[in-house]
């Protein structure tokens, strides 16, 4: 046991004298360092000393995620192939979520794929990992990822409408109609929303909002009101009012290009909003956004869904 603690420790200090965004490699030793570290857990319960996590070794890791993505996964694939699937996909997850609140969406794709083939139900981050092809302007992914979620089983409404966004923005609206359609007849909340997807591909008004929807969903309401009289200023200032920055980064950027497209058409000035949604649009590196922020015709503009809102 003391051997095995000081080789960690002295990897440990190798690393830390070292720049970890320069070793394409180090994933590896570290995942093999996690497994001496889990050895000398168990080791250290048998003879009934105190078991505690290593926290250099945890530091070391932290870095690494923050240096390369590349690497990390090198780690996460070495902890997976030591039979620790789960453990690996769950941290590739959570490291996923840290990439996009930094709105790092590439890094954050490539972590939610691997985490999709380690976890044992990976529904929720195959929706997710849709999502972010979606925000990355990536139509036909997102379509083949909520595909692969349907055939695993997912059936919720929530996946129809996300997968109907998603043909809208892949060109082909009519399909994207016909799906919504059959959804706004339910009467949960999706059919609530598929309604106000309807209204915006149509370039339609929405129909009175109800006190039960969402606040997100009022929000969405008050674009697709701005989407169908686009030039007007009065739908446009409301929708810029409802704007919202403290939740899902991807989500907030797509509102904030979507809210300076509309003032653009309404020849709206608001201070500091063609500049914030220009930095959104280059952090989501879609061309849909660009396409918002440049185009003269709204008509092309209001199908193209930049992000599932949550």
């Amino acid at each position: 046991m003391e051997a095995l603690e000081r080789e960690v420790g002295d990897w440990l200090d190798r690393l830390e004298a070292g720049d970890l965004a320069e070793l394409e490699t180090i994933g590896r030793y570290l995942g093999q360092l996690r497994r001496v570290d889990f050895e000398l857990v168990i080791a250290r319960a048998l003879f009934g000393m105190s078991v505690g996590s290593n926290r250099r070794l945890t530091q070391a890791i932290e870095r690494l995620s923050a240096a390369s993505t590349s690497a990390l996964l090198d780690y996460l694939a070495t902890l997976a192939g030591d039979g620790r699937r789960e453990h690996a996909a769950q941290e590739a997850g959570a490291a996923a979520r840290r990439a996009e609140l930094a709105l790092r969406l590439t890094d954050a794709q490539r972590l939610l794929a691997f985490a999709c083939e380690q976890a044992e139900e990976p529904l929720e981050l195959r929706r997710r990992h849709g999502d972010l092809a979606l925000a990355l302007g990536c139509p036909e992914q997102a379509l083949d990822t909520y595909r692969a979620a349907q055939a695993a089983g997912d059936t919720s409404l929530e996946l129809v409408r996300r997968t109907a966004r998603a043909h809208a923005t892949a060109g082909r609206v009519e399909s994207a109609v016909g799906t919504l359609e059959a959804l706004a007849a339910d009467i949960s909340d999706e059919g609530h929303l598929a309604i106000l997807d309807l209204a915006r591909l149509r370039g339609h008004p929405p129909p009175v909002a109800e006190a039960s929807l969402s606040v997100s969903a009022r929000r969405h309401a008050a674009r697709v009101t701005a989407w169908g009289g686009a030039g007007e200023t009065a739908p446009a200032r409301s929708a810029a009012r409802l704007l919202t920055l403290d939740r899902e980064p991807a989500a907030c950027a797509a509102e904030l290009i979507e809210a300076a497209a509309l003032a653009r058409f309404a020849g709206l000035r608001i201070a500091g909003l063609a500049d914030a949604a220009r930095h959104a649009a280059t952090a989501l590196g879609n061309h849909n956004a660009e396409l918002m922020l440049t185009t003269s015709d709204p008509e092309r503009a209001r199908s193209r869904f930049l992000h599932w809102e949550v």
